[in-house]
């Protein structure tokens, strides 16, 4: 597991994932915020999701994280640091 400095006491470390991850959860606002415009995008990031599926998530994290579980086979955990991953890249 990464570590990293974050405004944390003296002396402590803040895993990076767990860092990346509160990054992501403020983010998600900002995409929920523009799904309309970024649904192309993860489109291409998930080309296995359809027009519809994305209308259907709406912006909503838990639902991308779904169906991204149900069409590609990955584990819940897997779909969420993709997520994650793809938040970063666009926010």
């Amino acid at each position: 597991m990464a570590f990293a400095r974050n405004n944390a006491p003296r002396g402590s470390v803040v895993p990076t994932e767990h860092r990346n991850r509160k990054e992501c959860v403020m983010n998600w606002e900002q995409i929920q915020g523009k799904w309309n415009k970024l649904k192309g995008n993860a489109r291409v990031e998930w080309a296995r999701l359809s027009d519809q599926d994305l209308e259907r998530v709406a912006g909503e994290r838990e639902k991308l994280v779904g169906l991204i579980q149900e069409k590609y086979g990955r584990s819940k955990k897997e779909a969420e640091e993709e997520i994650d991953n793809w938040c970063r890249r666009v926010s």
